[in-house]
């Protein structure tokens, strides 16, 4: 069997300033307001805002599966016309109201998932044996959304197991030497950035109930 060739990681730059426990329960903050977003444009400015994040975490984002997530979710939506009639072509009948909760529905799973990249990293840790092992499957999860590897609908078993493989070949029981940096407390450089990711998703929100 053909030993799978691990790839160069891309520089995560955050890993410098940020404790990675402290951009976990950042990421986790964020969710909350993230499902608060009010409006299709708020969920397009979030979803741009967590990818910005998981790119200078080091994280490859395929747009083109991003776009394909949102593109079926929607379709699957306007197979139930609601709200007033956009267009209509025999059968077919395209609604704003099944539209706009198509597009906002595929934008808050995608979020979700690049939000996903830029609070888990393999450096994540938690105390005790319930800890590492919550760490080490978080650590697997979080190369699978990164994407190494191709995952394909007709194999996605053995996709899924060729991600693992190059993450961790048989016979390492290892994780990454970055991931035991754990001891790191981070830059006073984090708070600002924290303190933007919160204002970008908490502002709008604390702003519509103050109206």
């Amino acid at each position: 069997m053909k030993k799978p060739v691990k790839k160069k990681r891309r520089p995560d730059r955050l890993a410098r300033i940020m404790n990675p426990t402290v951009r976990f329960w950042t990421g986790v903050s964020l969710i909350p307001g993230f499902f608060l977003s009010s409006s299709l444009e708020l969920l397009l400015l979030h979803c741009l805002v967590f990818a910005a994040a998981a790119v200078l975490a080091g994280k490859r984002i395929r747009f083109f599966y991003y776009a394909m997530m949102i593109l079926s979710i929607t379709v699957f939506h306007l197979l139930n016309p609601v709200g007033r009639v956009l267009w209509e072509f025999g059968p077919l009948t395209l609604t704003s109201g099944a539209l706009e909760q198509g597009l906002m529905k595929g934008f808050t799973l995608s979020g979700l998932v690049l939000l996903s990249l830029f609070s888990v990293t393999p450096a994540l840790r938690f105390p005790g044996r319930l800890g590492g092992m919550l760490a080490r499957t978080m650590y697997y999860f979080e190369e699978i959304l990164n994407g190494r590897g191709r995952l394909e609908v007709k194999n996605i078993i053995g996709g899924m197991d060729a991600v693992l493989m190059q993450a961790l070949p048989p016979g390492d029981e290892t994780v990454p030497a970055e991931a035991s940096s754990s001891t790191f407390r981070g830059s006073v450089l984090q708070f600002p950035f924290i303190i933007l990711l919160e204002l970008v998703v908490w502002g709008p929100v604390v702003l519509g109930l103050a109206a």
